[in-house]
């Protein structure tokens, strides 16, 4: 419990929580349209719109920006469906020639779980969840905390001074993605994600502070 009088402190994540979350994804089977559709379902779920035109990829770039790769490759997206490729993992600067519709054909995993619209864009297959977590997911959910931990490495939290729990990041990743809006989207979470407790501690306090001055 807080008293008001305590100073913000900035809490990130550790550099082994990101090497635990990278090693734990790479080493699991997940479609690499995974986070595409993740994407789209958050799109669509807080529009309340049956299909988007235009998907805004620069949104999901922010997630997997990471320096040290190829050369013009600045994505890493450490989800494929046949693991232990790490060449597989890199991206170009074109998310969109990656996800787009044009390159997705009808027998392929995605497509079982989205679908084309005649405007060129993308929407949601009835029961999308369950067809992502078959196609996409391999019939095994995805734990949230090696996922979520990937995702927002370069983020960090704000609190009134106790390092916060690893459920807050759980929290801040099912609010970004749109996972909070009804009970429906409380049930594709619980579709796709368990909630297992990491093996470590994820936070650490930042060296940044409220003015963005170390």
């Amino acid at each position: 419990m807080t008293t008001g009088n305590e100073p913000d402190v900035i809490w990130a994540q550790s550099v082994g929580a990101v090497r635990w979350s990278i090693g734990e994804l790479t080493n699991r089977r997940v479609h690499p349209f995974f986070i595409a559709y993740l994407h789209l379902r958050g799109r669509i779920v807080s529009e309340s719109r049956e299909s988007i035109a235009k998907p805004n990829w620069k949104t999901l770039s922010r997630y997997l920006r990471l320096p040290g790769g190829p050369p013009k490759k600045p994505h890493y997206r450490p989800l494929y469906d046949t693991p232990g490729n790490p060449n597989k993992y890199w991206l170009n600067e074109n998310l969109a020639g990656s996800y787009s519709p044009a390159s997705l054909r009808a027998d392929q995993p995605p497509m079982q779980v989205v679908r084309k619209t005649p405007d060129g864009g993308l929407g949601l297959q009835s029961d999308h969840a369950k067809l992502a977590l078959h196609h996409l997911l391999f019939d095994q959910r995805l734990e949230i905390y090696p996922f979520a931990s990937f995702l927002y490495r370069d983020f960090g939290l704000l609190t009134e001074g106790p390092k916060p729990d690893p459920i807050s990041l759980v929290d801040v990743f099912k609010e970004d993605w749109h996972f909070t809006l009804s009970e429906d989207q409380t049930e594709d979470f619980e579709t796709l994600f368990t909630t297992n407790e990491p093996p470590l501690h994820l936070f650490e306090e930042s060296s940044w502070n409220d003015d963005g001055e170390k």
